[in-house]
């Protein structure tokens, strides 16, 4: 009776060992997730509460200031921005070694959108400690952040090779203004005879 119990206490830790390993190794992938999903949600108290209190986010490059935001009432903060402007986290693939996961994620939100720029490509790399993000960094590709450049230059109008006014509308301009400058000339010629 012993030796069937140690076997079933064997064979039963033997499958739950992968498991457990898995869930580990998948906990800063699943973390980060579902902080995204309950912002897509617009639930802004779900996403905090997967936070660490000590937590800090950067953004590389920052869209404004420094990028950096520390502890649970500045993220709460950013994500209320995040979901105002109906953000959309799409992850392509995670890879994931301990407690750290570095994820590819294409990025869009209705800026961009009003900007022309459909989405972004970025690098989430996060450190997740008892079930809580601790740390993550959102990287803009180079590539992406070269269309966001594009996105944001000022436009220049297109030559159109003639000049800004049809010439004989220039001739016009310039003979008033010369009419007006020799009938100011003649009054004030004639007033100061006068005195």
């Amino acid at each position: 009776m012993k030796t069937r119990l140690i076997a079933v206490a064997l064979l039963v830790s033997l499958f739950a060992l992968p498991a457990a390993l898995y869930a580990q190794g998948a906990e800063p992938e699943s973390v980060l997730k579902a902080i995204t999903e309950a912002l897509h949600k617009k639930d802004v108290e779900a996403a905090v509460a997967l936070l660490a209190d000590d937590m800090v986010q950067t953004l590389v490059p920052p869209p404004s200031g420094t990028g950096v935001y520390k502890g649970k009432e500045e993220m709460r903060a950013r994500f209320k921005e995040v979901v105002a402007v109906n953000a959309f986290h799409k992850f392509n693939s995670c890879q994931t070694s301990g407690d750290k996961a570095t994820c590819s994620v294409t990025y869009s939100d209705d800026g961009l959108k009003a900007m022309g720029v459909a989405s972004i490509e970025m690098t989430a790399e996060a450190t997740v400690q008892g079930g809580k993000l601790k740390a993550v960094t959102w990287t803009v590709l180079p590539e992406s952040l070269a269309k966001l450049q594009a996105a944001m230059a000022p436009k220049t109008l297109p030559k159109s090779g003639g000049t800004a006014l049809p010439v004989h509308a220039l001739i016009i301009a310039l003979g008033a203004l010369a009419l007006v400058g020799g009938l100011t000339v003649t009054w004030a010629h004639r007033h100061s005879h006068e005195r």
